[in-house]
């Protein structure tokens, strides 16, 4: 069996009140238990998670080489990646842009895209999260723009983000700290860098996704492994994402223990 988490102290009152974030979940992906939350289950907006889900759905339907044109986009608010009207670009690259950098366009084309237009995008987004059986997720858009209906828990993102790590095409994005991606010419160049701080400062960072907007504050969803661990921290309503999660890894660090349990211990 692998190693188990066992908790040292009973703690968790302190830390609790040094974190900035309004709902979070702390899941050991090897064990499935949960090893610190804060409201998990209650529904908030997820800002640019989302795109964990535009990406799987656009995984699902597109061929990675295949070439999809700009078209449509007007003023796009938030992070782009200055993508033009009429340029096109394969899936692979658009994807990478809206995972990567978070690009709204880039997730904006993916879904207009698709047959039925950005509406059935969002949709299909819907029933896949029906069929993780998300019971606090609704999509309204494709790509984490403030809306009311637009809501998902930490404990659902933990779900998808799971489900995007499966992937292995997916999680190679997530991880990757810097990349070029051209258009189906090579003649125009958009270069990304990742916008998820964490895989720069802390040794074992493997992703996910970021995400902020006006009304879901600082979203973080990230995944730090080591030889003996693998920790999916989910933060929603940050007020400062990164404190957060390097306050809450310390702190599973130094009151857990991951003990080694053999196949045949039994409890009495």
């Amino acid at each position: 069996m692998p190693p188990l988490p066992i908790l040292q102290t009973d703690q968790q009152l302190s830390i609790l009140k040094e974190i900035t974030a309004r709902e979070f979940l702390v899941q050991d992906l090897v064990s499935g238990g949960i090893l610190l939350q804060k409201d998990s289950q209650i529904a908030t907006n997820p800002a640019s998670t989302t795109k964990m889900m535009t990406a799987l759905v656009a995984r699902e339907h597109y061929a990675l080489d295949q070439i999809l044109e700009v078209t449509d986009l007007k003023k796009v608010d938030g992070n782009t990646v200055d993508l033009f009207s009429g340029e096109q670009v394969s899936v692979r690259e658009l994807i990478t842009a809206a995972l990567v950098n978070s690009g709204n366009d880039a997730a904006l084309v993916l879904a207009k895209n698709y047959p039925g237009g950005e509406l059935d995008f969002v949709e299909q987004m819907n029933q896949r999260a029906q069929g993780l059986s998300l019971v606090s997720t609704h999509f309204t858009n494709a790509v984490g723009y403030d809306e009311v209906e637009h809501i998902s828990s930490a404990a659902d993102l933990a779900v998808i983000a799971q489900e995007l790590m499966k992937d292995d095409f997916l999680r190679s994005l997530v991880g990757t700290k810097q990349v070029t991606i051209f258009d189906r010419s090579g003649q125009f160049a958009h270069y990304l860098e990742n916008t998820n701080e964490l895989l720069w400062q802390i040794p074992g960072v493997v992703g996910i996704k970021t995400g902020t907007t006006p009304l879901a504050g600082q979203v973080l969803v990230t995944q730090v492994e080591d030889e003996q661990k693998k920790l999916l921290l989910v933060l929603m309503g940050s007020q400062d994402r990164y404190q957060d999660a390097k306050k809450i890894i310390s702190w599973i660090e130094q009151n857990y223990l991951w003990l080694e349990v053999s196949d045949s211990f039994e409890l009495e």
